[in-house]
């Protein structure tokens, strides 16, 4: 992608937000033909700082306690499962309603 190809962010009516968005646009512009300039492997390490650089605003991930159990306790059942049967006859019921809606 060419720089000049970037399109600036727009608001309802076609035009750019704000004029310091526009002139944020404008620095990007100049930015990405003076990058696009550069070898691969220089590209390829700007994009790891600012990525790097963004990762460290972020919040880490943190999964929920207990959401493995919470969803043992959801699907335990005291029934033992069904027999080759009664999963047939299952299955044949949700064709059934499938084909006849």
């Amino acid at each position: 992608m060419a720089a000049t190809d970037v399109r600036p962010p727009q608001t309802n009516h076609g035009q750019p937000e704000s004029a310091t968005r526009s002139e944020q646009f404008d620095d990007i512009i100049k930015v990405l033909r003076t990058v696009s300039q550069w070898s691969p492997a220089n590209r390829i390490y700007l994009i790891q700082k600012l990525l790097e650089d963004i990762a460290e605003g972020l919040q880490p991930f943190e999964p929920q306690k207990g959401g493995l159990d919470q969803l043992h306790a959801l699907l335990k059942s005291d029934s033992p499962p069904p027999d080759d049967e009664e999963v047939e006859r299952i299955l044949e019921q949700a064709r059934v309603e499938r084909w006849n809606r």
